[in-house]
């Protein structure tokens, strides 16, 4: 425990002081003098001064001639502290989305990067327009070149978005549960899934266990729905990000749960419903590939 009250002092050390994680978090962009810190931050030079002896006392930053700069230490709690703030922004920002909804199916390394959903917009259906989120997404599906998503539910409009775009001869490659899959085949049609996914355009994967969220990757959106507490898809509402940081997020969640998928080919299609025995009996989930 002694080195848990360490890192919690560490902690204490800078939420207590705004100034302090200010001179931080400026200092993480690069060397910069008093006066400059005290322009950016702006207090008192007084302030400054003292604040930048404390940081120094803990071996977080330096001094040399007229300007400051971070030790090595100082780097590593500065970004830390930038996430833990982006962290808490992103989850007061979306405070409702994640409270109402269970987050059981992100995997725990991936919640400790939701600050990537800062700058998310969360897309929420209204009684004049019950179809607001979905046709956010439809719309960027049209310039869009692939597709990648975990389906825990299929609904006919994911049919109709994922025929638009194979029709548009662009890659789609979707993980489904064993109930989804029934849907999906159903609402698809079982020969045209079969002709695309020999023409290579469609790849088909099963994931067992309860998931609690659907979500859709292309190379210029994430979208992602959750289930409620009380483990029941929630259509009024999706999350949908544009940034670099939160397709990566979203490269991440897929490969995760492609990891704990397996395989669907023609002959299993052609063989109809899946029962709990052929499931089992069909290829073991294939290695994380990131990309």
């Amino acid at each position: 425990m002694r080195d848990v009250q360490e890192l919690l002092g560490e902690v204490g050390f800078l939420a207590g002081s705004r100034v302090r994680a200010k001179i931080l978090l400026e200092l993480l962009e690069g060397r910069k003098s008093s006066s400059e810190l005290k322009e950016s931050i702006r207090a008192p030079a007084s302030t400054i001064a003292h604040s930048l002896w404390e940081l120094e006392s803990k071996n977080l930053v330096e001094r040399a001639s007229e300007s400051c700069v971070l030790t090595s230490k100082g780097r590593l709690m500065g970004t830390v502290l930038l996430r833990f703030i982006g962290s808490f922004d992103s989850i007061r920002v979306h405070r409702d989305f994640w409270n109402d909804h269970s987050i059981k199916s992100i995997p725990d390394d991936l919640f400790m990067n939701i600050n990537v959903f800062r700058r998310a917009k969360v897309i929420e259906a209204t009684l004049e327009d019950l179809h607001r989120p979905h046709a956010s997404y439809h719309e960027m599906l049209d310039s869009t070149g692939h597709l990648k998503a975990l389906l825990a539910v299929c609904f006919p409009r994911h049919i109709r978005a994922i025929k638009e775009l194979l029709a548009r001869e662009a890659s789609v490659e979707v993980i489904l549960t064993p109930e989804a899959y029934r849907e999906f085949i159903r609402d698809f049609g079982l020969s045209e899934v079969k002709n695309n996914i020999e023409r290579g355009s469609l790849s088909l994967r099963i994931i067992n266990g309860k998931q609690e969220l659907s979500y859709m990757l292309s190379d210029n959106f994430f979208s992602m729905g959750l289930f409620n507490e009380t483990v029941a898809y929630d259509p009024s509402r999706i999350m949908i990000g544009h940034e670099r940081e939160i397709l990566d997020w979203g490269k991440r969640l897929f490969n995760h749960h492609r990891g704990m998928s397996s395989r669907i080919n023609v002959d299993d299609i052609m063989a109809g419903d899946l029962t709990m025995d052929e499931k089992e009996g069909l290829t073991a989930p294939d290695e994380v590939h990131e990309g």
